[in-house]
């Protein structure tokens, strides 16, 4: 009758160890997916953050660009301008 106990409480122990392995995987498989779902978040709000400094960069190149050009038609005038003043000067 002992042996016969002791068997059956070997196989109630092997189970009960197996519940709680299964219960412990359950539990870090949760944290891990926490963990991952928050870092899916923190990458997504990053994401949207760099596209924003994207498009207000590419907002600042558009200005940039606008104004060299600006500054281009300024110098290019202001050449033709002192050139028409130097011919204009009688020579000595």
């Amino acid at each position: 009758m002992a042996r016969d106990e002791i068997k059956d409480l070997k196989k109630e122990r092997d189970r009960l160890r197996e519940r709680v392995q299964l219960s412990l995987g359950a539990e870090l498989d949760d944290v891990d997916r926490r963990q991952l779902v928050e870092r899916i978040q923190e990458l997504e709000q990053r994401n949207t953050d760099l596209d924003h400094e994207l498009s207000d960069a590419r907002n600042r190149l558009i200005t940039l660009e606008r104004r060299l050009r600006e500054s281009e038609d300024d110098l290019t005038a202001a050449r033709a301008s002192l050139r028409r003043a130097m011919r204009a000067v009688p020579s000595k």
